[in-house]
């Protein structure tokens, strides 16, 4: 793969919600703009132990961007384009949030990295 040049770059550090299922969870989304037009949204989460097969919605200020399905407590999803505009477009302080069975698991905000 060639190495390319980062644009823009935004990162959200994601925790399992504080009085909640899981609160030992944890995550990051990134968020990347390159050069040649292309983008790239990359989200792991561990830590949210469901059922085999269960699926996590991602949600960045409440518009629903990717889904992961989760094995073992974990989940990744990365999705790449090279059409500006198919990655959604993300800003510093939006909230990121991870959805398991209708309850917020996770949350962490965007902010450059």
């Amino acid at each position: 793969m060639a190495i390319r040049t980062v644009q823009s770059e935004l990162e959200a550090k994601l925790k399992g919600v504080a009085g909640g299922r899981y609160t030992g969870a944890s995550g990051k989304l990134e968020r990347k703009s390159y050069a040649d037009s292309s983008e790239r949204l990359k989200v792991h989460v561990k830590g949210v132990d469901r059922a085999p097969n269960a699926i996590a919605v991602v949600l960045i200020d409440g518009s629903e961007v990717a889904r992961i399905q989760l094995q073992k407590g974990r989940g990744k999803v990365d999705t790449e384009s090279l059409t500006p505009g198919v990655i959604p477009k993300c800003a510093a302080g939006q909230l990121v949030q991870i959805l398991v069975d209708a309850e917020v698991a996770l949350e962490g905000e965007l902010a450059p990295d």
